[in-house]
């Protein structure tokens, strides 16, 4: 593998300042470092620059250390610009409870089951008169109304209800939706109901972005009308602009079980679909040496406009990014390095948008092509079918094997689970899907044409639902999916590691690599060994915040005891998106289940005793109790101050079902007997080791 990295990192000079820059990025973010103390050292990396440049060190190893600490400072520099709470503008810095804003949609309204949503960009705060431009995106909440004004992209509202702070759950292991959203600029939600807020006859629009939601409106409307069946026009959305509000969530739990949830999710495919498509449009007119400019132009500015519509997600742009090159390079006459390409689009992204580096898709996007370039060869090369349509399948198991090599930590670190038969879903899925997504471009084009559009789309529909069929097929295949894996982060940068000395060692034979691929695999069982022996070590409880539920895990080494409402035993939403995280960061099974008591339940956990009520209690006829941590739910209707002279704790725990009302009482009677009161809802989970 070393003899094949060689060339490619003196041909591909991008290649050498992206670790560089990637390091800055994630010093800066874990350890914030000062604008005062990242200017110094931009100087002094600058200063270094010039003395190499312009000494005779600059053909030495010297300008190269003092690129890559450039870079490395460019990379911290970059994410506290981007940081909105480092900018005085910033939302956070001006705005008080009771305060007038001033919000436009920045997209059009998505209906949900009882409300309207749509992100906004809040460009006034006015509090007790005094005016203030600020800049910060919030989530709107519209309740939907008959007497709802009409609101679209560009909308401005004015209203006066108070902002929520986009907090996360707070229970183990959980997506870190906070830390997503901020780096989406997003800091506050607000509901409004109808008559809570006003709407400006002044709407502020980008007529670029208005065209792009436009054409989006026009494609959807267009599949509602000419694909018959609500799942089939959903997959649809999905698959050519990515609109995935319309989608079947047992649909896509089914692709993501399968290993196929790229065809719902844009990605480089669907761009790459679309460039061999135009490439075949244009070949007549690029035979002309005037029709080379006019076609790499056209097929460029075609390839941003659908990456553009489709969201502009980090994965579709590398992609948009690397045809780009490829087309430029094409005109004028020169190959472009793949491995340059990935280099010079990342750098771009990253410069663009630091936070791109945390973005699952970037990831996995960059994983995949880089896999698939490193290992793609290699793998092909094992078989030679002599027949050309077993050369064409063997050429797509080798592609998907390719790509499954560097993707397959990220898999299992993110999403903790690895789909047995995606090389079989695979199969079908992809060839399928590319047929489908032409055809949609041909619903498209003839959607003027009501009885040539009606027969492409009944065309597409059985198409859809034959592939969904077949994926629900291969999910319900014995042992179809292994979940339930969790992986640290050393363990997956080990287990990359690894998987790139096996290739190393497969393709060239070589015995350091074979060396290496031992002790790397050592280190992997030493990791794993650790962590399981913490698995046995640990002992805690677990009250979760779960919208409106009780709910409690008793965990006691790899298995746990569940508490709470009857409804979250069931494997649907709330159970994955609340509990499952937290179970599969600490890897425990279930052990039994235990309805919320109508008495009193006093547990002993160690050394400490937890008192979980679930009912109301008679303070005059009951006997005075001690514990070291109460729990209550909704359903304890006693005064909390009653209760607490009953009741003699250290600290309360509101679970997720009490509402607002009631703890703020209970906030009341803890202040006023000093008593710790942690509330899960504003909280998040509350854990106790014992």
């Amino acid at each position: 593998m070393l003899i094949r990295f060689i060339p490619i990192w003196k041909s591909a000079p991008s290649v050498r300042l992206l670790p560089p820059l990637v390091a800055g990025i994630l010093v800066q973010w874990y350890f914030q470092f000062s604008a005062t103390l990242l200017l110094m050292l931009a100087l002094v990396a600058l200063l270094l620059l010039a003395a190499c440049w312009l000494s005779q060190w600059r053909k030495r190893v010297h300008f190269g250390w003092a690129s890559f600490l450039f870079m490395a400072i460019l990379g911290a520099v970059l994410v506290w610009i981007r940081t909105p709470q480092n900018q005085p503008r910033f939302i956070g810095h001006h705005y008080k409870p009771g305060a007038t804003l001033v919000a436009t949609l920045q997209e059009p309204l998505s209906a949900k089951a009882k409300t309207y949503k749509a992100e906004a960009a809040v460009g006034i705060v006015d509090a007790n008169g005094k005016v203030v431009a600020v800049d910060g995106n919030i989530i709107l909440y519209f309740k939907k109304d008959s007497t709802m004004p009409p609101l679209d992209y560009g909308s401005r509202v004015v209203f006066s209800t108070g902002l929520q702070p986009l907090r996360n759950t707070g229970n183990p292991g959980a997506f870190n939706y906070e830390r997503y959203a901020q780096f989406h600029h997003l800091f506050y939600q607000v509901y409004l109901t109808p008559g809570s807020y006003v709407v400006d006859s002044n709407m502020v629009v980008n007529r670029f972005q208005q065209l792009l939601y436009r054409t989006r409106s026009y494609v959807l409307q267009t599949f509602k009308t000419y694909i018959p069946g609500k799942a089939e026009a959903g997959l649809a959305e999905a698959l050519l602009v990515g609109y995935r509000d319309d989608l079947d969530k047992t649909l896509v739990e089914q692709y993501a079980n399968t290993g196929v949830v790229h065809i719902i999710a844009i990605s480089g495919m669907h761009l790459g679909l679309i460039y061999g498509l135009l490439l075949i449009l244009f070949k007549p007119i690029a035979k002309k040496r005037a029709g080379v400019l006019f076609s790499a132009l056209f097929i460029i500015a075609a390839l941003w406009f659908f990456s553009l519509l489709t969201g502009a997600a980090p994965s579709i742009t590398r992609s948009a990014l690397m045809f780009t090159c490829i087309v430029a390079g094409t005109g004028f006459n020169r190959k472009t390095s793949i491995y340059n390409s990935l280099a010079v689009s990342a750098l771009l992204l990253l410069l663009v948008n630091p936070f791109n580096l945390w973005d699952v898709g970037f990831q996995l996007s960059y994983a995949a092509v880089l896999s698939i370039a490193i290992f793609g060869k290699g793998i092909e090369n094992l078989l030679a079918p002599r027949y050309k349509l077993l050369r064409w399948l063997w050429q797509l198991i080798a592609i998907s094997l390719a790509a499954q090599v560097l993707t397959l930590p990220l898999v299992l670190y993110h999403f903790h689970q690895f789909p047995v038969y995606f090389l079989l879903a695979n199969l079908l899925a992809v060839p399928l899907s590319s047929l489908i997504l032409y055809a949609l471009l041909l619903l498209l084009l003839c959607s003027k044409i009501p009885l040539v559009a009606g027969f492409v789309g009944l065309c597409i529909q059985y198409g859809i639902a034959g592939m969904n069929a077949y994926i629900g097929w291969v999910g319900r295949l014995p042992h179809a999916l292994i979940g339930n894996i969790y992986m640290t982060t050393p363990e997956a940068v080990v287990l990359t590691l690894a998987l790139l000395a096996v290739a190393w060692w497969l393709f060239y034979g070589s015995s350091k690599a074979f060396v290496g691929l031992a002790a790397l695999v050592m280190a992997f069982m030493t990791l794993r060994f650790y962590q399981h022996t913490q698995v046995l070590r640990q002992r805690q409880m677990v009250v979760y915040n779960v919208p409106g539920k009780t709910a409690i895990d008793i965990l006691n080494g790899n298995r746990f005891t569940f508490i709470g409402d009857s409804s979250l035993l069931e494997k649907d939403f709330a159970q994955n998106f609340y509990l499952q995280p937290t179970r599969i960061r600490h890897q425990v099974s279930f052990a039994a289940y235990h309805p919320p008591a109508q008495t009193p339940l006093k547990l002993q956990l160690g050394g400490q005793t937890v008192l979980l009520l679930s009912q109301s209690i008679n303070t005059a006829a009951s006997e005075p109790t001690t514990a070291n941590v109460l729990v209550v739910n909704k359903a304890v209707k006693t005064k909390p101050m009653d209760l607490l002279r009953l009741v003699r704790c250290n600290t309360v725990v509101l679970d997720a079902s009490v509402p607002n009302y009631r703890q703020q009482q209970w906030q009341i009677a803890a202040d006023s007997l000093h008593l710790r009161l942690h509330a899960v809802q504003q909280q998040g989970a509350f854990l106790l080791r014992f």
